[in-house]
C-alpha cells in the first residue's frame, strides 16, 4: 500500500515593478547587442568600412599632392567616411531586430511574456545605441592608431568623443528610431528595407526639390567642420537645438511604432489600429505627452532663429530675390554716376564670445568725374544694423530696399566734380540667430575674419548679387550675360578688381577685442591699450593704399624674424608651429626676389594671420595675409613634396606687388595680371629653391587641375588673356603659360618686361596719364616686346588662343656602349592642337621647340635628370638618339610638363635595355 504524502509547492512572487521592467530592458538589449555584433552582415560591414578608412585616412587630406598632418580635425573628417556604413547597419539591423523571433517562430512565446508593450522595442533600439558606442570605439582606437603610425601623438581624445558619442551618435539615435518605424508601420522586413533606402536617396535629393529648411530635412543638425582654431565652435548650439527638435519628432514616432508594434497573431495595420486605444498606456501617454511639449517649444524656438530673426529664403526663393534686384536696380542705377572713397577710418568693436561687433567710423567720398552728383547709393551686402548715417551737409533718403540693403540718398548740396563730403555710420551686426548668413564663419569665438565689403556700407550697385548661372538666369527670365566686362568698356577700364567705389584710400582702424585676443588689420601698429575688459588695437597706413582690407581676431602666439628693414611677424594658433620655418623662408625669399626683379617693397612690414578652416584660401591685403589653417600650417610636407606652406607664403607675398602695387582693370583677362603673375613670381622662387623632380610633379598637378578644370567648364572656355576669372585658367593655366614662356625666353626677360610693366602703370589707377587701370592686352605688350621674334608665336599659343598639345612615348630603349656610355633610342609621336570656347579641337601645323629628357638615379635612389635639352619637331612622328654617361632608366618628351599636354602620362615611358649583338 503506498502511503501518500503531503509536499509543500514552494510559492513563488512576481515582482512586475519599474525596476522588473528595467532590468527586463537592460538584459535584452545586451542580448541583441551581442546577438548582432556577431553576426556576419554586422561584422562584415564594420571590417569593410574599417578597411576603407584606413585606406583613406593613409591617403586623404591632401594639398597640391602634400598630405596634412594628421591632427584629430583632419582625421575625423576621413572617419566621416565611414556614414554609410552606419546607415546599412541601421537599416539592415532595424529589419533584422524587428523580426528577430518572428524568424525563428519564437514570437509568440515571447510576446505571452508578462512584460510590457514598450520593452521589446526599446530593448531592440538600446541594442543598436550599444553597437553604435562599440563601432564608435573601433573607429576612435582607429583613428589613434594612424596618428601614431604617422608620428602623431597628440590624440585629443575629448574631440573624438564629442564627435562620436555626441554628434554621430545622435544623429544614428533619430536614423534607428525611424527605420524602427518604418518596420513596424510595413509589418516586411525587406520592404521596410526598401523603404529606408529610398528615404535616405530621397533625404540626400531633398534639396534639388526645394526642400531645404531645418526643419523639414530629417535629423538636420550639423555640428560642422572640427577647427584646432575654434573647436566647434557656434554650431554646437544649432546642432544642440535641432538635435532637440528631431529628438521630440522621434519620440513621437517611438510612442506610436511601441503602441502598433505587433504582438501576437494581429499583424493587418487596422487591426493593430484598432487595438492601439487599449495599448496606449498611461505611461506611453505620458511619454507622448513629454515628446510632443519637446517637438512644439524646439521647434517654435528653431523657427524664430531661423524665420523670425532673419528672413529665410531655400535655392529657390533666392534665386528670384536675385533676379528682382537685377530687374529693379540694375537698368537705372548700374551706371549711376557715384563718388569714390578716399579715406576710411573705422573703429570696430569686436564681441567673439557673442560672436557679434559693431563700428562707428565714417568715409571720404570724392566726385572724381565729370558731373554733378547728386544722389548716392549705398548698399549693405550683409544684414546689419544701420543705427546712423549720415552725410556733411545732409541728405534725404530718396527709395530704400532693406531686403537688398540698398538705400539712395539725395544730397541736400550735390557733389561737384572734385568735391568731398563726409560719410558717417554706426552699425552692428548680430549673431544670434542660426542662419547668419555667412556670418556663421566670419564672426567666430576665435578666429574672427571678414573684409570691408562683408559689413562697411560700399557705394554703388553692386553686380555680385546677380544671378550668373546660364541656366538659373533663363528660368527667371533674364538675358544670358558675360561673366566680365569687354576690354573695350570704359566704365570696367576705369574700376579696379576690388571693385568701384574706391580707387587708393587713406585708411585707419581702431579694433577692441577681448583681451586675450590679438586683433589685427592692414596698416602699422599706433598703440595698444587696455579699457575695461576690452583690449585695443589702432592701426594706420602712411600711404594711400587700394579700398580693401581685413578684420582679423584671435588668440595668436607670434613668430617674428626680419628681411633687411621689414618686419615680419606669423600669428597662429598654438601648436600649429611645424611649418613656420618655411612659411618665414618663404616670406624672406620671395620678398628679396621680388624687390630685385620688379620693384622695391612698399611697405615696413609683412604680417600672416592664421584663421579657421571654414574656408581653404590665404588672401593677401596691404602688408597683410589671412592664411586658413587647412593650407600651410597643417601640411606634412616631406623632402620629394612640394613645399606648399612656403609657395602660397611667396605667392600670397607675390600680391602685394600684383594687386598692391599694380591693379588691373576690372575687364576680360584682368585676373590674368594678378592671380597669374603671382603664380609666376611665386613658381620663381620656388624654383630657385626646389629640385626640378618636385617642380615636375607640381607643374604635373597644376597640367591635371587644369585639364579637370576645362572638362568642366559651364560656359565658356577662354584664352588667358580673357579670363573671366576661372580659376582653373588664371591659377592653374596661368602658371604652366609663364612658367612655359620663362622656359623658352629666360627668366631675366620676362622679370625686365614685369619690372617695366610696374613702373608704368603702378598705384595711380584712373588718374594715371592714360585715366585707366591696365588689362591683359598692357602686360602682353610688354611680353612680346621681351620675346625673340623666333618665338613669337607662344605669345599666341600661351595667352591668345587655346592651345593643346599631344605628346607620346610609342618606344624607349637604350643600349650601353663599349666606352661605358649609353645610347638611348626613343620613339616620339607629337601633334598640336588649337581649341575654341566650346571645347573643339583642330590640328594645326607643329612647328615646336620641344623638351626631350632623360632620367637616371641618384645616390638615394631618386629620379634625376641627366639629360634635359630641346628638340625641334615639326611632324607627328619622330626617332631621337641621346647619349648620355650615366645609365638610363627613364626618358620622354616635355618630361616636366612645360607644355599643356592632353594626356602626359604617356610622356615618359620606362627604358628597356637592348642588348649589343
Amino acid at each position: 500500500k503506498i502511503k501518500a504524502e503531503l509536499v509543500k509547492i514552494p510559492s513563488v512572487t512576481q515582482h512586475l515593478n519599474g525596476w522588473t521592467v528595467i532590468q527586463q530592458t537592460l538584459r535584452n538589449a545586451w542580448f541583441y547587442a551581442k546577438m548582432s555584433i556577431r553576426e556576419v552582415p554586422c561584422l562584415t560591414i564594420v571590417i569593410a568600412g574599417v578597411c576603407l578608412l584606413i585606406s583613406s585616412l593613409i591617403e586623404s587630406n591632401e594639398t597640391f599632392g602634400v598630405k596634412s598632418i594628421p591632427n584629430t580635425g583632419n582625421v575625423l573628417g576621413s572617419l566621416g567616411n565611414f556614414t554609410p556604413f552606419l546607415y546599412a547597419i541601421a537599416l539592415t539591423y532595424a529589419g533584422e531586430l524587428i523580426w528577430k523571433e518572428r524568424v525563428v517562430k519564437f514570437n509568440l512565446i515571447n510576446d505571452a511574456m508578462p512584460v510590457p508593450d514598450f520593452v521589446g522595442i526599446l530593448s531592440k533600439f538600446i541594442a543598436m545605441i550599444i553597437i553604435y558606442c562599440g563601432i564608435f570605439a573601433v573607429l576612435i582606437l582607429v583613428g589613434i592608431t594612424v596618428q601614431a603610425i604617422q608620428g602623431y601623438f597628440d590624440f585629443q581624445l575629448p574631440i573624438y568623443f564629442e564627435h562620436f558619442y555626441f554628434g554621430q551618435l545622435v544623429s544614428m539615435v533619430f536614423y534607428t528610431i525611424l527605420f524602427f518605424f518604418i518596420q513596424i508601420m510595413v509589418n516586411d522586413k525587406f520592404v521596410g528595407i526598401a523603404i529606408s533606402i529610398l528615404f535616405l536617396i530621397l533625404q540626400g535629393v531633398m534639396s534639388y526639390l526645394g526642400v531645404e529648411h531645418s526643419m523639414l530635412s530629417f535629423a538636420s543638425g550639423d555640428l560642422g567642420n572640427f577647427s584646432d582654431m575654434n573647436l566647434y565652435g557656434h554650431f554646437v548650439k544649432t546642432f544642440s537645438w535641432l538635435s532637440i527638435y528631431w529628438l521630440g519628432f522621434t519620440m513621437i514616432i517611438f510612442a506610436v511604432a511601441t503602441t502598433l508594434s505587433v504582438r501576437g497573431t494581429e499583424e493587418l495595420l487596422k487591426t493593430r489600429w484598432l487595438m492601439s486605444r487599449h495599448r496606449f498606456t498611461k505611461q506611453i501617454a505620458t511619454f507622448s505627452i513629454l515628446a510632443l511639449m519637446i517637438f512644439i517649444f524646439s521647434g517654435a524656438y528653431v523657427y524664430y532663429n531661423t524665420n523670425i530673426l532673419e528672413k529665410y529664403q531655400n535655392s529657390k526663393d533666392g534665386q528670384k530675390d536675385q533676379a528682382l534686384y537685377e530687374k529693379t536696380l540694375k537698368a537705372k542705377y548700374e551706371f549711376m554716376n557715384q563718388p569714390k572713397i578716399v579715406e576710411s577710418d573705422i573703429k570696430v568693436e569686436l564681441y567673439p564670445t557673442k560672436r557679434s561687433m559693431s563700428a562707428d567710423g565714417f568715409y571720404y567720398l570724392k566726385n572724381k568725374s565729370a558731373q554733378t552728383i547728386k544722389e548716392v547709393y549705398i548698399m549693405f551686402n550683409r544684414p546689419v544694423n544701420v543705427k546712423e548715417l549720415a552725410f556733411s551737409g545732409g541728405a534725404k533718403i530718396k527709395q530704400q530696399w532693406k531686403d537688398w540693403g540698398v538705400t539712395i540718398y539725395t544730397l541736400n548740396k550735390p557733389m561737384l566734380p572734385q568735391d568731398s563730403i563726409k560719410l558717417s555710420f554706426k552699425i552692428s551686426v548680430d549673431s544670434k540667430s542660426f542662419l547668419s548668413g555667412m556670418a556663421g564663419t566670419s564672426l567666430v569665438y576665435n578666429g574672427t575674419f571678414f573684409n570691408n565689403s562683408a559689413y562697411f556700407p560700399s557705394i554703388g550697385y553692386e553686380e555680385g548679387g546677380e544671378l550668373s548661372s546660364e541656366d538659373d538666369r533663363k528660368k527667371q527670365g533674364l538675358k544670358p550675360k558675360e561673366r566680365m566686362m569687354e576690354q573695350s568698356d570704359k566704365r570696367g577700364l576705369s574700376q579696379n578688381l576690388f571693385g568701384d567705389d574706391g580707387d587708393w584710400i587713406r585708411f585707419q582702424m581702431t579694433i577692441g577685442t577681448e583681451p586675450d585676443q590679438t586683433a589685427i588689420a592692414p596698416g602699422y601698429l599706433q598703440k595698444t591699450y587696455l579699457k575695461g575688459n576690452r583690449k585695443y588695437f589702432s592701426y594706420k597706413m602712411d600711404r594711400p593704399m587700394v579700398n580693401f582690407y581685413a578684420v582679423v581676431s584671435a588668440r595668436y602666439e607670434v613668430m617674428r624674424d626680419k628681411w633687411k628693414d621689414v618686419n615680419l611677424e606669423i600669428y597662429y594658433n598654438k601648436g600649429h608651429d611645424k611649418n613656420l620655418g618655411r612659411m618665414m623662408d618663404g616670406l624672406k625669399k620671395s620678398l628679396e626676389y621680388y624687390s630685385k626683379s620688379f620693384s622695391p617693397f612698399q611697405f615696413r612690414q609683412m604680417r600672416i594671420m592664421e584663421f579657421p578652416k571654414y574656408a581653404s584660401f590665404a588672401q593677401s591685403f596691404a602688408n597683410t595675409v589671412p592664411f586658413s589653417e587647412g593650407i600651410g600650417f597643417v601640411l606634412d610636407v616631406k623632402e620629394k613634396d612640394p613645399n606648399i606652406p612656403f609657395y602660397v607664403t611667396a605667392h600670397e607675398t607675390a600680391h602685394q606687388w600684383w594687386g598692391h602695387q599694380v591693379t588691373e582693370a576690372n575687364v576680360k583677362g584682368g585676373s590674368m595680371l594678378s592671380e597669374s603673375m603671382s603664380e609666376y613670381s611665386a613658381l620663381m622662387v620656388m624654383k630657385h629653391n626646389s629640385k626640378p623632380e618636385v617642380m615636375q610633379k607640381f607643374m604635373k598637378i597644376n597640367l591635371d587641375q587644369y585639364l579637370a578644370g576645362r572638362s568642366l567648364e559651364t560656359k565658356k572656355e577662354m584664352p588667358l588673356s580673357q579670363v573671366e576669372g576661372q580659376q582653373y585658367i588664371h591659377y592653374n593655366k596661368g602658371s604652366l603659360c609663364m612658367y612655359a614662356l620663362q622656359d623658352y625666353i629666360g627668366e631675366d626677360r620676362i622679370n625686365s618686361a614685369l619690372s617695366q610693366y610696374i613702373k608704368d602703370w603702378q598705384y595711380p589707377g584712373p588718374d594715371h596719364s592714360k585715366g585707366r587701370y591696365p588689362t591683359s592686352t598692357d602686360l602682353i605688350g610688354y611680353l612680346k616686346t621681351a620675346t625673340p621674334d623666333s618665338l613669337k608665336y607662344l605669345i599666341k599659343d600661351l595667352f591668345e588662343t587655346i592651345t593643346l598639345y599631344e605628346n607620346k612615348v610609342e618606344k624607349a630603349e637604350y643600349i650601353q656602349n663599349k666606352d661605358k656610355t649609353f645610347e638611348v633610342t626613343l620613339t616620339l609621336n607629337s601633334e598640336k592642337f588649337r581649341a575654341d570656347s566650346s571645347g573643339n579641337q583642330v590640328p594645326i601645323k607643329l612647328n615646336e621647340w620641344i623638351d626631350v629628357g632623360v632620367y637616371g638615379k641618384d645616390a638615394k635612389g631618386e629620379d634625376k635628370l641627366i639629360y634635359l635639352k630641346k628638340h625641334h619637331f615639326t611632324k607627328k612622328d619622330n626617332v631621337l638618339k641621346i647619349k648620355v654617361k650615366e645609365e638610363p632608366i627613364k626618358a620622354g618628351i616635355d618630361p616636366i610638363n612645360i607644355l599643356i599636354d592632353r594626356h602626359s602620362s604617356d610622356n615618359v615611358k620606362i627604358l628597356s635595355k637592348k642588348e649589343v649583338v
